[in-house]
């Protein structure tokens, strides 16, 4: 059996605090910490957030190291990945690091677009 660890870039209900937070926040998990994409995407959100691939803001997340088979199963599954969402590695920066972190694009959101590109904002504007 690998531990191999794997990063989770977290935007919405996966983000510490979040209801589905609970699986990926567990004591054989770490969070990294808070920072944001290195590209500009777009974040749509409709209760819950969509980001795409068009060039518009970088987009807040958690990162979070977790293991690649006991963990990222899971979130994929939460995702649908790949029918619905379909995660591709992206480069985050937390403080002065960069991350190379799973991050889960979707193009079929609709909603409101979040100009802030942060779920918390978005969250306690509504």
């Amino acid at each position: 059996m690998s531990n191999t660890k794997v990063y989770i870039a977290a935007y919405g209900t996966l983000r510490k605090g979040y209801s589905n937070s609970r699986l990926v926040d567990k004591p054989t998990t770490k969070h990294i910490g808070t920072g944001t994409t290195v590209n500009k995407y777009q974040m749509i959100a409709s209760g819950i957030p969509f980001v795409n691939k068009t060039p518009d803001t970088n987009i807040t997340v958690d990162i979070w190291e977790i293991d690649e088979e006991k963990d990222l199963p899971s979130v994929d599954r939460l995702e649908g990945h790949p029918e619905w969402y379909k995660r591709e590695l992206v480069d985050v920066k937390v403080d002065d690091t960069i991350y190379k972190a799973w991050l889960y694009f979707c193009d079929r959101g609709h909603g409101k677009i979040v100009e802030s590109g942060d779920f918390n904002i978005y969250t306690k504007q509504r």
